[in-house]
C-alpha cells in the first residue's frame, strides 16, 4: 500500500497543476452523451503556514489514494470516448501505461464507472489493474470510489465525495484494514474541517476559517478532549 500512496502523491501533483481547468467543465444536456466524469475533487487543508505538520500530512494522504485513478480520470476529460449505447469507455495513456475508463449509464441517473491501467514504465509494471470501482451521478457530483491496492483485486479502502449547489465539498475515506476512516469538508470561502475517526468514534479533529486560522482537538473513546491547540 506505501508504493501505490508515493506514486498516487506524485500523480497527484500533476493533477493540481492542471486542475483549475479541468474542475469547470460544462455539462452536456444530450440524452446521448456520456455521463460526467466524476469531478476530481482535491481536498485542501487551511491556507496558514502555521498549521499542525500532522494535519498537512494527512490532508496530503487522504488525496494521495486518489492519485492514480485521478490521473486517468483527468486525461479523459480532454479525449472523446467511444459510447456502445450505454457503455461509454475511454482509452487513454500515460508515460508507459494505459488507461480504460468505463462507465455504464444506469436509468437512476447514475453510473458505474471502473478504471483499470495496464502497462509498464521500466520500474513499475501493473497487469489489468483495477485502481478505482464505483458509481456515480451522471452530474458527477456525488458518488463512491472502491479504491484497491496496487497490483492486487483486495479492496484497501473507501472513498465518498459529494458537491451541493453552494459549492461545499464534503469526503471520507474509510480504511479496510485499520478501521479508520477520515472525513474533510471544503467551503467556498477557503474554510473547512478534518477529522479522524477510528472504529467510528472522533479521535481528532481540526477546524479553520477562511484566513488560514485554526483549532485542533484530540479526544478519548469516550469523546472528552484531551488535549487541544491552535494556530493564526
Amino acid at each position: 500500500m506505501k508504493g501505490v500512496r508515493n506514486l498516487g502523491m506524485l500523480m497527484l501533483g500533476i493533477i493540481i497543476f492542471g486542475f483549475g481547468c479541468l474542475e469547470n467543465q460544462n455539462p452536456n444536456s444530450s440524452n446521448n452523451a456520456p455521463p460526467e466524469i466524476p469531478q476530481l475533487i482535491i481536498f485542501k487543508g487551511p491556507l496558514s503556514p502555521n498549521a499542525p505538520e500532522s494535519l498537512k500530512n494527512s490532508i496530503d494522504e487522504f488525496n494521495s489514494h486518489l492519485g492514480i485513478g485521478y490521473t486517468y480520470l483527468s486525461i479523459a476529460m480532454l479525449s472523446d470516448p467511444e459510447i456502445d449505447e450505454n457503455r461509454v469507455t475511454w482509452e487513454v495513456t500515460a508515460g508507459g501505461f494505459s488507461g480504460t475508463i468505463i462507465a455504464d449509464k444506469k436509468e437512476n441517473g447514475t453510473a458505474d464507472w471502473q478504471v483499470t491501467v495496464d502497462g509498464t514504465d521500466g520500474t513499475i509494471s501493473y497487469h489489468n489493474w483495477v485502481v478505482l470501482q464505483g458509481n456515480a451521478k451522471q452530474d458527477g457530483t456525488t458518488g463512491v470510489w472502491h479504491v484497491f491496492a496496487e497490483n492486487s483485486t483486495e479492496l484497501a479502502g473507501v472513498f465518498s465525495w459529494t458537491t451541493d449547489t453552494t459549492k461545499v465539498k464534503a469526503g471520507s475515506f474509510s480504511m479496510v484494514d485499520s478501521d479508520v476512516t477520515y472525513e474533510i469538508v471544503n467551503n467556498p470561502d477557503k474554510s473547512g474541517s478534518f477529522a479522524k475517526k477510528e472504529t467510528g468514534v472522533k479521535v481528532y479533529e481540526a477546524i479553520w476559517q477562511g484566513t488560514g486560522s485554526g483549532n485542533w482537538y484530540r479526544y478519548d473513546n469516550t469523546g472528552n478532549v484531551v488535549s487541544s491547540g491552535s494556530w493564526a
